[in-house]
């Protein structure tokens, strides 16, 4: 399988399109000490972190985007359990690279909704990676898909084949952003929510916060009270306030 072969370039002064499996980019700021990891939300393009990345180069950092391909969710919760440990393995691999052969001394992970739970499942004892931001984010992968107004068809179709939620939540355990709270007890971590969310309906992103907060006191949540999926994660990404960390 070919993977972010591009971090090979010698020369990352200007943004390079990563390879398949994912439609991504990557920048890399002279002398960058500091890079952000960009995870992109399910069915979203390289657009959605635009002015985030611009405020990033003009910034002098760096930053590696990662888009979701489609197929993720389906109804073969096989393939799905499979495609998040593969990527995730490989995004390590990524930023080892990144630290060894570029400089980069530290990394701050930014999840958008589903990516939330690469954030992490990346970051669990990884000690290259300082800062996590979650917007969007729910506590379970299972739990939030069983709920979601947007897979509602592809649950239809698992429901037919005899599988459940309690059925699902025991086999994407290991796809649960609270599995990992122990193994990010030393990062630095934001928690953006909306308390209108459907998408990933607003108790199970609430229930991830509370989970963390007991964990990690100094774990900052911010609630947004009117706002809903999208309008959270717009309002995050036209935000500057979050790249000073």
């Amino acid at each position: 399988m070919a993977w972010s072969s591009l971090i090979d370039k010698e020369n990352l002064s200007k943004e390079v399109e990563l390879q398949n499996p994912f439609s991504g980019s990557l920048f890399y700021g002279e002398n960058s000490k500091v890079a952000y990891i960009l995870m992109g939300p399910w069915h979203s393009g390289s657009y959605i972190f635009s002015p985030m990345k611009r405020k990033i180069q003009k910034l002098g950092l760096a930053y590696v985007q990662y888009n979701l391909i489609p197929d993720i969710l389906s109804p073969d919760v096989n393939a799905t359990r499979s495609y998040f440990e593969i990527v995730s393995q490989n995004v390590r691999k990524d930023l080892e690279k990144l630290n060894k052969e570029n400089g980069i001394e530290r990394f701050v992970m930014v999840g958008l909704s589903l990516s939330c739970v690469f954030a992490m499942m990346i970051s669990n004892n990884n000690k290259l990676i300082s800062d996590i931001i979650l917007v969007a984010p729910g506590n379970s992968l299972a739990e939030s898909f069983w709920s979601s107004l947007r897979t509602i068809r592809v649950k239809r179709v698992m429901k037919k084949s005899g599988i459940t939620l309690k059925y699902l939540k025991r086999y994407w355990l290991e796809l649960a952003p609270e599995h990992y709270v122990d193994g990010v007890k030393d990062k630095k971590i934001k928690i953006i929510l909306g308390r209108k969310d459907l998408i990933i309906p607003f108790r199970f992103g609430k229930k991830l916060a509370r989970e963390i907060k007991q964990h990690i006191p100094s774990a900052e949540i911010i609630q947004n009270k009117s706002l809903g999926h999208y309008g959270t994660i717009i309002s995050f990404l036209l935000s500057n306030k979050y790249l000073h960390l």
